[in-house]
């Protein structure tokens, strides 16, 4: 597995091809309507994040490649969480053709040694919607662990 550093133009395109996709998580894990309100949520939440773009300070965004076949793309960025150094995983897409073929644990594997190497980092840290039964299984999978539960009630 390689990460081959995006482009400007590779980075815009990746952010349009990923506002539907947070878009459509943000509606599943809220039950909200998948709607142009929704998409709205998403674009504004990623803005806020990325003030600076794709040169927002220790952001990283690479496309995944296997055999010089591109099977996805990756987001993380290196952060402080207390007195840790951390690797953030933002998100992580692999293609669907390329699904169910290792190629996450391949990526999760290569930014762990990229963080290790660039970021001095001791610990990878992500958010994973509790209806996300793919990811989960390949965050368990890779050894990671609960830090903590958000839980919520309609009233």
């Amino acid at each position: 597995m390689k990460f081959l550093k995006m482009t400007s133009e590779e980075h815009k395109d990746y952010i349009d091809h990923l506002i539907p996709l947070f878009a459509d998580q943000i509606a599943d894990a809220y039950g909200l309507p998948k709607n142009e309100e929704t998409l709205g949520i998403a674009k504004d939440k990623i803005r806020f994040v990325l003030r600076d773009g794709q040169d927002t300070p220790n952001y990283y965004f690479f496309h995944l490649s296997e055999k010089k076949q591109k099977v996805g793309h990756i987001w993380f960025s290196f952060e402080q969480d207390f007195n840790e150094h951390v690797v953030y995983l933002h998100y992580i897409d692999i293609l669907p053709e390329h699904r169910g073929k290792g190629f996450g644990q391949k990526a999760l594997a290569e930014m762990i040694s990229y963080a290790k190497e660039h970021g001095q980092c001791q610990q990878v840290m992500l958010n994973v919607y509790t209806n996300n039964d793919a990811a989960l299984g390949l965050y368990k999978k890779m050894g990671f662990g609960s830090l903590n539960t958000i839980m919520r009630k309609s009233i």
